[in-house]
Order: C-alpha cells, then structure tokens, then sequence
C-alpha cells in the first residue's frame, strides 16, 4: 500500500495531510496565498510564492513521512499562461477575476452573444465572466496576451520539479471553457475565438502521473490533480441515489448522472457526469455581507450571531435579499439588493436572520430546479458553512416539507481530503 501527501489548494485556504496506511494524518491548515494584483476585476496570484508554499509543504511531510506520490485537488477555473517549457508568464489568474466584465459593452457581453447558442452544449457549463476563456480573450484584446499554453493550478504544480508528463485531469481542463466534455477534446470552433496561438496540455480521465519533483534525493511522482468539487462530492459518500449539497466558499448542487438535457453538466471519475448547479452565492457572499456589519462593529463575532439564530427568528424574519453579489453568481443580474424595507422591521436582528433565512432558501430553490420531478429523497450535505451553521439542515428539512432525509455527518476531515483519500484507493491508473 502507498502512502500519499494530500493538498487540496481551495479558494480560502490550503489544507494538507499525510495518508499513512490508508489512515489520514498531520492535517495542516494554511492560509491562501493574498493576491498580487486586485485592480480592475482582477485577482491574480504571484506564481513565486505558490512555488514557495509548494516546495516547503513536500520538504516539510517528507520530513515527518516517506510519501511515495501526492494527490492534489483544486478550485476550477483559474489559470496560468506557461511557454513550451512549462515555465510561468503570468500570474495565477484566479476565478475570482472578471476583467471580460469592464466596459459597455464589455468583452464578456460581445464573446457572450456569439458563443452562447454552443457553449453549454459542448462544454456543460453556461456563460460566466469567470471562466479562462472570457478573460483570455480580454487579456488578447489588450494586448496582455499573445499566445502560449493555458494550464490549470495543478498541471503547472506538477512542473515545478522540472519533470513534466505534459497531463491534466478532465475535471481541471473542462473547467477552462475550452473543452468539450462529450467529444472528450478542445473544441476548436471555441479555440478558435481567442485570436493567439494557445495549446493545452494532453486530457486523461484518470488519475496519472503528472510529474516528478526530488526531495531528498527521492524522485516523487506527482498526479494529475482534480477539481474540488468533484473531489468533495466524493469525499461526502454521494452516490447515484443522492443530491449533494456543498456549502463552502463557492457552492453547488449536484447529481450523478442524472438524465436530463437542461442543466450544466460536470466530469465526475469513472466516466460519470455531474448535472450541477453551480456558483451558488455561499461563503464569499457571506463574508461580504458580514463585512459590511464589521466596518460599523469590527469587534462583534457575527459568524457567532448567526449561529445563535434560532427557528422562529428565521421564520419571522422578512427582509428580502438577493445574495448574487458577485458577476459570475447563479442567478446574477445587476448585483446583490435588499428589498421589503420598512421603519419597524430594518434592524440588525432582522438583517442577520433574513441573511440566514435567504441563504438557505436558495438550496430548496436549487434542488427543485435540477429535479422537478423529486425522483430522489436524500439529500447530503458537505462543505465548512453546515459545521459552522448547524440550523441549516434543520431549517432546510422544514421548508422542504420533510420530502428529504438530510444528512450532515460532520466529518473528522475536510470532505476533500476524504476524496482524495478515495481516488488513492480507485482511480490511480495502473495502481
């Protein structure tokens, strides 16, 4: 049995462990690295401290264990421009950026209206301002583009020992915009819009080796890393007969291989799909809010007063809220808003509780957009929001009129570690 280094590289932090005989072990909890450049929609990381960051986590696990490979999961739809070489000419251009956005009309509406006939039937995923193909046409257009290979967080990891296979995993490179998820290569009618040279690296469906890094002499095989969401619907213990519900920074639901034609579509493993609805308004639209609470309060512990929020606050409350805060927010129109406002009813108590009672509310909104039809009765929640907030599930039982059994066994280990604990033990090819 093989001993693994697991890191999943998430938007608000970097979670680490060792996988010692199959048991899970030295979890470690790091912060993300704080971008270089937030200016204009961006939101771009320097490539020079996640090479730092990377090299000191394998020194240092290999200090406390001889691992034989590392297994990686990632958030989707940041990217790197590399050369022929593997060698960085960008920063790491976060899904968090959204420059396709700026001007009326802007790069995004232009590339939007001429690819949206095709682009959720090759691609699975509909139009969003965060995606690597809207911002590198931007980029193009302005001239800070001008050609080379587009990689995913963890294919341009996998270089930095200077031993590259040139592989990606097919949940990272279908989060590029580029790949069309049921002819399983790049598109070219969507290659083909961004007017530089580009290429990619070669796509496999399964868990291969990616690279090799030295450490002590020892030459480390790195793999083909995967998508977090992906990797978290795996970790929670979904199955065919499941609706999982991730509430993290970013948030989605999802079901495997559930037939439909309407909804965006995901590469699972083994060859299954994910139907999906995706970039549900979660942990960054809450932030957001509470933040504006902390520019008038900084030493109260809000995340605590939400906590402390009861049932019968939730159902009394009754401001209305839109959380899509952010351009590339399911159900995004023209920005977040608070509506049904009135002398009496205007009040913190009232704007916490609301917060909550709408944030919850969209998941029994989501879960009956992807299956009208209610063909499935237990839903499994996953992600940090539910440890934090425990009244969500009971809250989502009540408003759903308990047509669900709804799970959140609070796991020992991020579900992302838990999957990647999984893929350790069915998906690496030839192992």
């Amino acid at each position: 049995m093989k001993d693994f280094l697991l890191i999943d590289f998430g938007a608000s932090r970097i979670k680490t462990a060792l996988l010692i005989n199959d048991e899970i072990t030295n979890v470690c909890d790091y912060s993300s690295i704080p971008p270089c450049d937030t200016k204009n929609n961006k939101y771009e990381v320097p490539v020079e401290k996640l090479k730092e960051t990377f090299i000191q986590i394998v020194e240092t696990n290999y200090l406390k264990h001889k691992y034989d490979g590392i297994l990686i999961c990632s958030e989707m739809h940041g990217f790197l421009v590399t050369d022929n070489n593997n060698q960085a000419k960008s920063n790491y251009i976060s899904w968090k950026t959204e420059r396709s956005t700026l001007g009326n009309p802007s790069d995004f509406d232009i590339l939007k209206s001429q690819i949206e006939p095709i682009f959720l039937k090759k691609t699975g995923m509909n139009p969003r301002a965060c995606y690597p193909i809207f911002n590198l046409c931007s980029m193009t257009k302005n001239g800070e583009f001008t050609g080379g290979k587009i990689v995913s967080l963890p294919e341009w990891i996998a270089t930095l020992g200077g031993k590259s296979t040139n592989k990606a995993h097919v949940t990272m490179s279908a989060g590029l915009g580029f790949y069309n998820i049921y002819t399983n290569q790049f598109d070219k009618e969507l290659v083909d819009v961004i007017k530089s040279d580009i290429f990619f690296n070669d796509v496999v469906k399964d868990i291969e080796i990616a690279g090799f890094i030295s450490i002590k002499g020892d030459e480390i095989p790195i793999y083909t890393g995967v998508g977090d969401h992906q990797c978290a619907v795996l970790g929670a213990g979904n199955d065919c007969n499941t609706i999982s519900v991730n509430l993290g920074t970013g948030s989605q639901v999802a079901i495997i291989n559930l037939k439909n034609d309407f909804c965006e579509k995901r590469p699972f493993f083994n060859g299954d799909l994910l139907s999906v609805i995706t970039h549900i308004p979660s942990g960054r639209m809450l932030n957001s809010f509470i933040n504006f609470l902390k520019t008038i309060n900084p030493n109260t512990d809000f995340w605590q007063e939400l906590d402390n929020i009861t049932i019968k606050e939730l159902t009394k409350s009754n401001l209305n809220m839109d959380l899509s805060i952010f351009k590339s927010a399911w159900n995004y129109t023209n920005g977040s808003l608070i509506s049904n406002i009135n002398e009496d009813n205007f009040t913190k108590e009232n704007y916490m509780a609301s917060l909550l009672r709408n944030y919850i509310f969209q998941y029994k909104n989501a879960i009956e957009k992807l299956h009208p039809d209610n063909m499935y009765n237990k839903i499994v929640l996953s992600g940090g929001i539910p440890s934090k907030l425990p009244i969500i599930k009971e809250y989502l039982n009540i408003i759903t009129d308990k047509k669900y059994t709804i799970t959140y066994n609070k796991p020992k280990y991020d579900e992302t570690l838990l999957g990647l604990q999984i893929i350790s033990k069915k998906y690496i090819k030839g192992d």
